[in-house]
C-alpha cells in the first residue's frame, strides 16, 4: 500500500538568505493515500506560503528562482493595482515587491506559482505497513 507524505521543507537562515537544509527532507504535514489529493495539498500550501512570505529572502539573485523577474514584476503590481498595496511582511523592510498579492485569485495564483521556483512543500511517495496499519486500528477499536 502506498501513501503520500506532504512534507514542510526545510530552510536554514545563514545571515543573508535562507536555503534549503542540507540535511534535506523536512517536517511530514499530512499523510494522503491519494496522488491527487496530495499534490492538491503541496499547492495550496505552496501558495498559502507564497502569499505570506517575501521570496526574495530565498535567493541572492531573483533569477535563480525566476526565469523572466520582469514578467513576474509586472504582475505582482498589477495585483497591488487591483486589490491595493499590501503591508510589507520584511522584518528589515527590504521590499517585498515579489510576493503574490494576499487577494490573488485562483487563476492570478496560479500564473504566478508557474513563474516562480521556489517551494515551501513536496510530496514523497512512501510504502505503508500494512499490517501495522491493521494492528493499529484493531487497538483503536479494543
Amino acid at each position: 500500500m502506498i501513501a503520500y507524505v506532504v512534507l514542510q521543507k526545510g530552510f536554514e537562515y545563514n545571515d543573508e538568505v535562507y536555503s534549503q537544509a542540507e540535511s534535506g527532507g523536512g517536517h511530514p504535514h499530512k499523510i494522503f493515500f491519494t496522488e491527487e489529493s496530495a499534490r492538491k495539498e503541496v499547492e495550496r500550501m505552496n501558495l498559502k506560503e507564497l502569499k505570506q512570505t517575501n521570496i526574495t529572502d530565498y535567493t541572492y539573485d531573483i533569477e535563480d528562482i525566476c526565469d523572466d523577474p520582469e514578467e513576474l514584476l509586472e504582475l505582482c503590481n498589477s495585483l497591488n493595482e487591483k486589490y491595493g498595496k499590501m503591508e510589507s511582511t520584511n522584518r528589515w523592510n527590504s521590499p517585498d515587491e515579489y510576493r503574490l498579492h494576499e487577494m490573488a485569485t485562483e487563476e492570478e495564483s496560479k500564473k504566478y506559482f508557474d513563474m516562480v521556483d521556489l517551494w515551501f512543500y513536496e510530496m514523497v511517495q512512501v510504502e505503508v505497513d500494512q499490517q501495522d496499519l491493521r494492528e493499529s486500528k484493531l487497538q483503536n477499536i479494543v
